[in-house]
């Protein structure tokens, strides 16, 4: 079901931010439509409406490449396998032993370099302490990878913040010009036609800009469901490993101790 979000939210973006630029480069019309063309009056095709925008649709650009790329990334990043990987706790089990060697299971979660390694990581540290101190660490652990996770969002919520305004700037600017350039026309006819041309010039960067900052909220909102998820599994990977503690004896020495602590600390 993530999976089937992940590659929906991938084709909303896409074809938000991608399909005025295929409409262009379809949209040159046929030789025998030539004739067709030359009885309508100054009909633009979409690029060269998009043209009309100005210097504004430069950081426009800026912001739908940042976005899509953001949104590819953050995707591929945030995904299950990534996070939280199946059987990630058997394997440190695995590493511990029976003698409770939190020493190489320590260094198993650094090489992961995962947020469930790193969560685990916070209870190995704590285990010579006792259950109660093991269970602090993983609960302040996971609420530091969930406020990582969505930290990691906020480009995704600039490009969803700045690219409306920045459409609204060249909106503005646009009909200020639109209309200084109607006041100063001598002709005595035809400034309404004028007027009403730079306005809808002057309305592209706006459509520009909801056009780039809808689908992005999109899929910041489908990420942002998919980081809440992970408390769940979080939660469960605690209570697992909670159990383990339980079952394991921590066999380390008190040198061992201390060079558990300073791997942790060091952290």
């Amino acid at each position: 079901m993530n999976r089937l979000r992940h590659v929906i939210a991938c084709i909303v973006v896409a074809v938000a931010l991608l399909g005025p630029l295929a409409i262009a480069a379809l949209g040159a019309p046929p030789a025998e439509a030539k004739q067709d063309q030359t009885k309508k009056k100054d009909e633009l095709s979409l690029w060269q409406l998009l043209q009309k925008g100005g210097y504004v649709m430069i950081p426009l650009a800026i912001c739908s490449i940042a976005g899509l790329a953001s949104s590819f990334e953050r995707g591929i990043s945030l995904t299950r396998s990534r996070v939280v990987r199946e059987g990630f706790l058997d394997d440190v089990k695995t590493k511990l032993g029976s003698d409770g060697n939190t020493r190489a299971a320590i260094a198993f979660c650094e090489e992961s370099a995962s947020a469930a390694g790193r969560l685990i990581k916070a209870g190995l540290g704590k285990m010579e302490r006792g259950v109660e101190h093991v269970e602090k660490a993983l609960e302040e652990s996971g609420f530091q990878e969930i406020d990582r996770m969505k930290r990691s969002l906020k480009i995704l919520g600039l490009v969803i913040t700045i690219a409306p305004l920045l459409g609204l700037v060249g909106t503005v600017y646009g009909m200020i010009e639109a209309f200084q350039t109607t006041a100063a026309s001598t002709a005595a006819t035809g400034k309404a036609e004028q007027l009403a041309n730079g306005i809808y010039e002057a309305l592209v960067t706006t459509a520009t800009g909801l056009t780039i900052a809808i689908p992005i909220m999109v899929v910041h909102y489908m990420l942002n469901a998919k980081i809440d998820s992970f408390v769940d599994d979080f939660t469960q990977l605690g209570e697992e490993f909670l159990e383990i503690c339980h079952q394991k004896p921590t066999g380390t020495t008190a040198a061992d101790k201390s060079e558990v602590t300073e791997i942790v600390s060091t952290e």
